[in-house]
């Protein structure tokens, strides 16, 4: 009787430790996927200043672009003007 609870105890002591181990697997399991979530969020990140970054100089290249046409149009219009209003200090 007395070795009956005995095996029972332990085989009971066993299946703890194997549910333990098998808690402790997954544990492991969900911090390595936190841990490549992380790097994979930092990557992420890193590609966004990047990204953010070079819209910001687009922008301003996109500005002084803007601004170089409007004084190139502007010399247009004047190159287009007959050459007699020029003598005659007119604009258009």
């Amino acid at each position: 009787m007395l070795k009956g609870l005995l095996a029972a105890e332990i085989e009971r002591i066993q299946e703890t430790r194997e549910e333990a181990q098998d808690a402790r697997a997954e544990a492991d399991h969900a911090k390595a996927d936190q841990v490549r979530m992380a790097r994979d969020v930092s990557v992420m990140f890193d590609e966004l200043k990047a990204l953010a970054d070079k819209y910001a100089e687009l922008h301003v290249d996109l500005a002084r672009l803007q601004a170089e046409l409007e004084r190139e149009r502007t010399e247009l219009a004047r190159a287009r003007q007959p050459w007699w209003w020029w003598l005659l200090g007119l604009k258009r």
